[in-house]
């Protein structure tokens, strides 16, 4: 039975509420949704047969959105975060690395509001962000 088929979804998104939930729609059926620490949600299913909890999904996928680098982190293929290489070389002739942070932030806006997208901050290699901002209005 396919997941469409054994549960009904429900998302809002609107200006008073975010909410997920779901409901099973086969009593027989025990399923747990789990949040990480690192902000991965899973859901899992039992499996009588085999006697143990399956993995239906899980959300993010990709350990780079999981993770939160900043807004000038460098997720890749690495376990840990770094800062950017130009943001880094920027930071060690001298300028601080909130008030540069700052500065970035508002050239990028700037660029952003003119509808530019801003590439020259990702790497070879390097995942962009899922979603530049998570919750409405923020």
């Amino acid at each position: 039975m396919g997941m469409s088929a054994k549960y009904t979804f429900v998302f809002v998104n609107s200006s008073e509420e975010v909410s997920y939930s779901f409901r099973v729609n086969d009593p027989s059926t025990v399923s747990r949704l789990v949040m990480s620490p690192h902000g991965q949600l899973t859901m899992f299913d039992w499996s009588d047969e085999s006697r143990q909890w399956l993995l239906h999904w899980a959300t993010p996928t990709s350990q780079c959105d999981v993770y939160a680098c900043g807004p000038f982190g460098l997720c890749d293929s690495s376990q840990y975060c770094r800062c950017l290489p130009r943001l880094r070389a920027r930071v060690a002739r001298g300028l601080g690395r909130p008030a540069l942070e700052r500065r970035l932030r508002e050239e990028d806006e700037l660029a952003m509001q003119r509808g530019r997208v801003i590439d020259r901050w990702v790497p070879p290699g390097a995942k962009r962000p899922a979603a530049e901002r998570l919750f409405p209005g923020g």
